[in-house]
């Protein structure tokens, strides 16, 4: 059933139908409702007064490209599609039906590079936020070298990092790069920090020549 709710009735709306599922209050109204009304509000920007999905597709168009430039995270991204989604189908049917569902990551890895990544996220404390964009960047890097039967990081050198950014060069924008790399980094410094990691990672400091 199609609801009716106005722009500025359905980020709340959407919320007390998220408590009636039984969802923990605090976190509706704490995480739920800002990405909610994030997206009502660029809407009403546009002059509107009922959702519409083509300016929602538009408002998360926009976020990619920020997203793209080095703008804003992965995570912001994922908040805005999973907002966007939930406002569509509670605008269309008056109910939101894929909350549970959780995507996996393609980036599989092996017992010893999963404790590595575990290892070096118990090391300090991270925003939630950010901590989803390290574990996405640190899972691409080693599972490039998953790919390769690679498993000793102590014995990666200059040269492999120099072709590991040529191959992620080819897969993302600049701004996305730079980001990635700038987790990884961080991540080489704790290995270094812990003597599994020897090579220097100046190369990782991209310039945007491909």
């Amino acid at each position: 059933m199609k609801t009716e709710s106005t722009l500025k009735e359905l980020a709340n709306d959407c919320c007390l139908y998220l408590e009636q599922l039984g969802y923990e209050k605090h976190g509706i109204w704490a995480n739920y409702y800002s990405h909610y009304n994030s997206v009502v509000k660029y809407l009403q920007k546009k002059g509107v007064e009922y959702y519409d999905t083509t300016l929602a597709d538009e408002y998360v168009a926009e976020r990619l490209k920020l997203y793209d430039e080095g703008k804003i995270s992965r995570s912001a991204i994922n908040n805005a599609r999973k907002a966007v989604d939930h406002l569509t189908e509670f605008t269309t049917t008056g109910q939101i039906t894929r909350l549970a569902v959780k995507r996996g990551t393609k980036y599989k890895l092996d017992e010893g590079f999963e404790n590595l990544l575990t290892m070096f996220l118990d090391s300090r404390r991270f925003h939630p936020n950010t901590k989803e964009d390290f574990k996405w960047a640190i899972r691409f890097f080693l599972f490039y070298f998953q790919e390769q039967k690679r498993f000793n990081t102590a014995e990666y050198t200059e040269t492999d990092l120099k072709e590991f950014v040529l191959y992620a060069s080819k897969k993302m924008s600049f701004g996305s790069l730079n980001n990635l790399l700038g987790y990884i980094r961080q991540f080489l410094d704790y290995l270094k920090s812990k003597g599994m990691f020897l090579a220097s990672f100046d190369i990782l400091k991209y310039n945007g020549k491909r």
